[in-house]
């Protein structure tokens, strides 16, 4: 569906994925990337499909947990996550990334 490109610089990953289009900072030709920390907090929240167990294994709140995941699926302008009451499920998308960053992240 598009390509994605991971690289790590000054202790920090940056993510660019063509098929998601990254909003623009104020500076016309720097695009913003996604942190490592939205990365796991989405890893984490793929892995348990729950806010709560990915809080738990990150040690916050899932209420920071929430607030990442929503920064990040505005960041990259996609929905991550199907959630409804009692269930949360990676979209499609999500699971594209997921698949994508999973391993990378593990190592």
């Amino acid at each position: 569906m598009g390509e994605i490109s991971l690289g790590w610089h000054d202790d920090c990953i940056w993510l660019e994925w063509t098929a998601f289009r990254l909003r623009e900072t104020s500076m016309p030709n720097l695009k913003r990337h996604p942190s490592l920390k939205a990365l796991k907090t989405f890893q984490e929240a793929g892995r348990h499909l729950s806010f709560k167990r990915a809080a738990e294994a990150l040690f916050i709140s899932p209420s920071a947990v929430s607030h990442q995941i929503r920064n990040l699926e505005e960041e990259l302008g996609v929905q991550l996550f199907d959630r409804t009451a009692r269930e949360l499920k990676l979209s499609a998308r999500g699971r594209e990334l997921y698949e994508e960053i999973h391993p990378i992240i593990e190592q």
